[in-house]
């Protein structure tokens, strides 16, 4: 079958999106991809636009010490915390 289109439905597909676009193209015929990841990361910045003094606080369904890591790299001042849900 052939489909008009792939909607990425998770904020963290654009890190491999060009993989996805390329194999939906082979596979699937695909001639375009839906990302919603950016207008999700605006809206984002509307709701909990802050003067950057407060906590941050991560909800996670799955640990992973990479995630951890990328974490501790991008706020090394350690003024977070990670909750698995």
């Amino acid at each position: 079958q052939k489909y008009d289109g792939v909607i990425l439905g998770c904020t963290h597909y654009p890190l491999a999106r060009d993989g996805i676009e390329k194999a939906a193209s082979e596979m699937l015929g695909t001639s375009f991809i839906i990302d919603p990841a950016e207008a999700v990361a605006d809206e984002v910045v509307r709701r909990f636009e802050v003067d950057g003094s407060g906590l941050i606080r991560f909800f996670i369904s799955k640990d992973s010490e990479i995630f951890r890591k990328r974490v501790s790299e991008i706020f090394p001042d350690g003024r977070y915390t990670i909750e698995i849900t």
